[in-house]
């Protein structure tokens, strides 16, 4: 470890920075963009539903979770790299602090671990910005005591984790381009009333359901 402020090397060896940084992310994207052609084509080119959050809803309900961030992605390359700086700075600060104090006071040594891995969690809001058309929103969790499961997609074992939410913040439903999008309507719509009116089930409010404006062609 260098010293912050006079670069001399210390002695001690924090081994959990390396693991910090060899922590793997999970993620869930979202767009502000809720009903945008390339999307549709990208993930549900035979029909598909798209859920759209109350962002104020959602981020209240992720805020309960400590290892968890929301993050707006930046494809601007040199905002990425001013805020890249800054964190570098900031990590540099909290392991001087650590190499002096850390090891006296346990409470505060956790809490700034917890602040670097947070720190390093924030820099995945960077995305190249050839994707800005997104405008996406990430929700990044960063644990290793959550249980680790696996999903398979396109014959590859996918790792991930589970992160609760309240379903109410799912304010509206829209349906995708596609041939029968009236008759999904109402199916989904009766779906829905029938989650509502079934006590033991979390929803308790019916989410507003629109189809895409966007016009299908077969071809």
């Amino acid at each position: 470890v260098t010293e912050g402020v006079t670069g001399n090397r210390v002695g001690y060896n924090f081994e959990f920075i390396d693991e910090l940084f060899d922590r793997p992310a999970y993620l869930t994207s979202f767009s502000t963009e809720n009903d945008l052609l390339s999307q549709w084509r990208g993930y549900c080119p035979g029909g598909g539903y798209a859920l759209e959050f109350g962002g104020q809803d959602l981020a209240t309900s992720v805020s309960k979770h400590s290892d968890c961030l929301m993050l707006v992605c930046d494809y601007d390359i040199s905002e990425q790299k001013e805020y890249l700086n800054s964190v570098v700075l900031e990590l540099i600060k909290i392991i001087t602090y650590l190499v002096k104090y850390g090891a006296d006071n346990e409470k505060k040594l956790l809490e700034n671990i917890n602040n670097m891995n947070l720190l390093v969690l924030s820099t995945l809001i960077h995305k190249n910005r050839s994707y800005f058309e997104e405008n996406e929103v990430r929700l990044a969790c960063q644990s290793v005591i959550r249980e680790k499961r696996f999903r398979v997609k396109n014959s590859v074992l996918m790792p991930y984790v589970t992160v609760d939410f309240d379903v109410n913040s799912i304010s509206k439903i829209i349906i995708g381009p596609m041939s029968q999008q009236e008759l999904a309507k109402e199916g989904l719509l009766h779906f829905l009333k029938s989650l509502v009116n079934n006590e033991k089930h979390h929803l308790k409010r019916l989410p507003e359901v629109e189809v895409s404006k966007i016009p299908l062609r077969l071809i």
